[in-house]
């Protein structure tokens, strides 16, 4: 900012709001008298009566009495603070305005990763197929296979020993092992091979009318069978009624037998 002796009389100050021709020169000297003693590192200047400040990037006034109170205001513009008046070069001789610049020479290089491994991707063509069991567990199959626990569970990306139980099969390293697979068959319950074994005896190719007959029989393999051909008999003697029979043994196995089918709601 630059000390100004004439403003104009419509100046006011731009902090306080005051007319600048209003303010006292007595104001001026009581000022100067309660400002502390300076050292000859400190540039500030006293106040001087009637020297109002005007601004630079903007034009406006600051009267002295806002100038004692912040002195901050004879470099500093509260009203632009993106346009910073300049610096005397005397009192401010080592301080830089602008940063030195930065080039990309100056970055240093990146640290080196932490592991140069590749990413491995599972691979079945180069895995084998173990069908889990209901006591199966990482640690157990581990043992069977004589393969390490933490290369099972890299290879399945398994990354905690609960999520195992989640999953059908799982698939082991042929470059760790290379025979043949423990449990090459998928698990099923006791329920669904007495059905297929039914359905592949009679050559029963549904579904509800198979889970009819074998819940009729009490699950029992033999006596199933035996309903089975007597019905058969039946209808090759009664071909009329062959059609309805069969009907109505499907629309009975609706019920109860649902949860059970292959495909739910098929």
């Amino acid at each position: 900012m630059d000390e100004t002796s004439t403003p104009p009389p419509s100046a006011a100050c731009s902090t306080c709001q005051t007319l600048l021709h209003k303010i006292s020169l007595s104001r001026a000297q009581e000022l100067n008298e309660k400002q502390p003693s300076l050292d000859e590192k400190n540039t500030e200047k006293p106040v001087s009566p009637h020297r109002h400040y005007k601004s630079e990037c903007c034009g406006r006034y600051v009267c002295f009495i806002c100038i004692s109170k912040n002195p901050r205001f004879i470099t500093y513009c509260p009203f632009c603070p993106i346009k910073r008046p300049q610096i005397n070069q005397e009192t401010d001789a080592g301080i830089e305005l602008e940063p030195p610049s930065y080039t990309l020479n100056n970055i240093p290089p990146s640290p080196p990763p932490y592991s140069t491994d590749p990413v491995e991707t599972i691979n079945s063509s180069e895995s084998l197929i173990h069908y889990l069991l209901p006591n199966d567990s990482v640690t157990s199959i581990s043992f069977q296979y004589s393969i390490p626990s933490h290369v099972i569970r890299s290879h399945n990306r398994l990354y905690s020993d609960t999520l195992l139980a989640g999953r059908n099969y799982i698939l082991i390293p042929r470059n760790r092992y290379s025979g043949l697979s423990l449990s090459p068959n998928p698990v099923q319950s006791e329920e669904e091979n007495v059905l297929k074994r039914f359905q592949i005896r009679t050559k029963c190719v549904e579904y509800d009318i198979a889970k009819v007959y074998l819940d009729e029989a009490g699950w029992d393999l033999e006596k199933a069978i035996e309903k089975w051909a007597a019905d058969e008999l039946w209808e090759a003697s009664n071909g009329d009624m062959s059609s309805k029979v069969r009907a109505g043994k499907a629309r009975s196995s609706k019920t109860g037998s649902i949860g059970l089918r292959k495909g739910f709601f098929r």
